[in-house]
């Protein structure tokens, strides 16, 4: 699949389109011009979340903004699944409780999982869908095991950052730089597969 020139990021969160870029960059290098929903004269509506899965919803952001626009685009879905509640909050992560902030979702969680004694064994899991103007779409999974920790720690990242605590690391990604961060993140496994797929050349 051919590079195209510009590649449109379907998301006006500054701290996403931070990290994919990095990714994207570190993996193809400048061959590319990455915007996201933001860098657009008209805003663009990419509707409600559609779909079952992480990757259906990925999907339709993408083509929803590459049908918009006719750039290619990249659409993706994250979500935080815990164990003992069942792989919630899932694909519904962002929309688990109706509160208006990270903090505030975060410590609705730790309230949810302080009935559950144990640790919390959770995955964050990211699936990326590529759409090109008249080409096939294609999809990409990424896992990152770990733990929720029961106090929030760090000040950097996003979301559920704070309160997850990877595999084989004594912080929480909140506590990583972004850098660090990128290196060992579900949203970097997932688009290290999808560039694969694509056959961009992954450096």
């Amino acid at each position: 699949m051919k590079i195209p020139d510009a590649l449109l990021l379907a998301t006006e969160n500054k701290g996403k389109f931070a990290e994919i870029s990095a990714i994207i960059r570190e993996s193809i290098g400048n061959q590319i011009t990455i915007l996201s929903l933001l860098d657009l004269d008209e805003k663009i509506d990419l509707g409600d979340e559609i779909g079952s899965s992480f990757c259906e919803i990925a999907e339709a952001k993408a083509r929803a903004a590459m049908n918009a626009t006719g750039i290619a685009s990249l659409g993706d879905d994250s979500g935080l699944c815990v164990d003992v509640l069942g792989g919630a909050p899932g694909i519904r992560s962002h929309r688990w409780v109706d509160v208006p902030d990270d903090q505030t979702r975060n410590s609705a969680l730790l309230t949810a999982l302080s009935r559950h004694p144990g640790e919390w064994a959770a995955s964050f899991i990211t699936c990326v869908a590529l759409c090109i103007p008249d080409q096939t779409s294609i999809t990409a999974q990424g896992e990152l095991r770990g733990k929720i920790v029961p106090a929030p720690r760090g000040a950097s990242g996003f979301g559920y950052d704070p309160i997850f605590q990877a595999s084989g690391l004594g912080l929480t990604l909140a506590e990583l730089s972004a850098a660090e961060k990128n290196r060992v993140s579900h949203r970097r496994n997932a688009i290290q597969n999808l560039l694969a797929s694509a056959q961009w050349n992954v450096q």
